[in-house]
């Protein structure tokens, strides 16, 4: 399995939110807010450092 750099997760996390935001707009708050949720999740991976990315 491919591991994500720090740089792929930054980008896929600025993603999420730019399509969260665009969502909203259009009205779609429930995948808005599960967008914002995933984004949230790659950054407390993000800020943990993956130190559990080791584990299988």
């Amino acid at each position: 399995m491919n591991r994500m750099t720090r740089d792929d997760l930054t980008v896929l996390m600025h993603s999420m939110l730019e399509d969260a935001v665009r969502e909203a707009i259009l009205g779609n708050y429930s995948t808005a807010r599960l967008l914002q949720a995933y984004a949230e999740d790659v950054l407390e991976i993000m800020q943990s450092g993956g130190e559990n990315s080791d584990q299988d």
